[in-house]
């Protein structure tokens, strides 16, 4: 009985320090010159299968159209590799709000990446070709 006890505190104790150690990493990101006041918080974490969980909070980000007369919406964009832009892949869209507030959401197998919004005429673009309006590279998440 003594081991059985010993045994689930110390499966406790692993669980627990575990959940304590997590391993996120908050990127702040600041708008473009066409965007200046935007603002977003970037927060990633490991999570299954070595995957990359991504929350995206985006703040005082104007309509696409004001930033850009022929855009009507503004598309997450992933590459695992930098600066070619025939390896982005469309992630979704931001949907902002009446607070010009956009939160996105998704998990990537990526544990290094850059990440950009642009502002463009459709949501189903297969290759950024709006304005850009935020940008981040990381490259620290452990392997």
């Amino acid at each position: 009985m003594k081991n059985v006890l010993l045994l689930g505190l110390s499966l406790g104790a692993s669980i627990l320090f575990t959940l304590g150690c997590s391993s996120v990493t908050t990127r702040h990101m600041h708008g473009s010159d066409i965007a200046p006041a935007a603002e977003a918080t970037l927060k990633m974490d490991t999570v299954a299968n070595n995957n990359t969980s991504l929350n995206l909070n985006v703040k005082h980000l104007a309509p696409p159209s004001r930033l850009s007369g022929d855009a009507s919406t503004y598309v997450v964009w992933l590459s695992p590799t930098v600066g070619d832009l025939d390896l982005y892949q469309n992630m979704g869209s931001l949907i902002v709000d009446k607070n010009l507030e956009a939160n996105f959401e998704t998990v990537v197998p990526h544990r290094n990446f850059n990440l950009i919004i642009t502002a463009e005429k459709s949501a189903m673009g297969n290759k950024p070709f709006g304005k850009k309006i935020m940008e981040t590279t990381l490259t620290s998440l452990a392997e």
